[in-house]
């Protein structure tokens, strides 16, 4: 039951079941919390199916830019390489750094959820087609400046730099947190 604290006027929609067993815990959390859950509130052995999916990006809060604090084995993957802890800029194609950091800066801002279908990676001229869930959280500092999120990807990938990240339009859900306290960001 959400209460004045905290709502979703309209539930994201997601195709895959991981996903919707991610945004189902994050809910119950948010519902516990009364409002957006704290990363350390949430526990991953909770869906263990998903573990090599999961990605956690943040506003690191010395430079005010986007990270990735950490990503699952299957995100690694395609990367061919860790790319926790790395920044934006380090990670993907500089053409799409800026309209990253604009839609996670609308997410953490406003706040919202998240979903986006289609080409779900670019990295060394790789792609694979898929569905994507970034949900809001309070990070270490009690800002609003995490993302937890998952991407599933089809098993297909091709090599070819025509298909970029920005071929996904997301869709984003307005969240309303009375705990929300957005970071300031500087960007990639």
């Amino acid at each position: 039951m959400e209460s004045s604290d905290f709502r979703i006027e309209t539930p994201p929609i997601v195709a895959d079941e991981r996903l919707r067993s991610l945004y189902e815990y994050w809910h119950a959390l948010a519902v516990e919390a009364r409002g957006l859950p704290s990363l350390q509130a949430f526990d991953p052995l909770h869906l263990p199916k998903l573990i090599p999916n999961l990605w956690i990006m943040e506003v690191e809060p010395d430079t005010r830019r986007f990270r990735m604090r950490l990503a699952g084995e299957s995100i690694n993957l395609i990367y061919r390489r860790n790319i926790g802890g790395q920044y934006f800029n380090d990670v993907f194609e500089r053409t799409e750094v800026d309209l990253m950091v604009a839609r996670y800066t609308r997410a953490l801002g406003e706040p919202c959820i998240v979903c986006a279908v289609g080409a779900v990676y670019a990295a060394a001229g790789r792609f694979s087609q898929g569905e994507r869930l970034a949900l809001p959280m309070l990070g270490r500092s009690g800002l609003t400046d995490t993302m937890l999120g998952a991407t599933i990807y089809d098993d297909h990938i091709v090599a070819g730099g025509a298909i970029h990240v920005l071929h996904n339009e997301p869709v984003f859900y307005a969240v309303r947190a009375a705990n929300h306290r957005p970071p300031q960001i500087v960007g990639g």
